[in-house]
């Protein structure tokens, strides 16, 4: 079984699922982006919105233990 982690829905997520894979979208994983990255975020920010609204991503709480 494989499941792909990534921080980009428009390349990471999106192939994972495109090639049949499980996925787990996670937060940014870096401070700064380079250029061509920036566009993606730029065009995921609406859709993690919707998500949000529709409860179709759910945040993981944290543990600080």
């Amino acid at each position: 079984k494989v499941i792909v982690i990534g921080d980009q829905l428009l390349t990471d997520v999106w192939f994972a699922n495109r090639l049949g894979y499980a996925s787990l979208f996670v937060e940014k994983l870096v401070p700064r982006d380079h250029w061509p990255t920036r566009i993606n975020r730029i065009i995921e920010t609406p859709i993690k919105r919707y998500w949000k609204r529709h409860h179709q991503l759910i945040p993981l709480e944290e543990n600080h233990e």
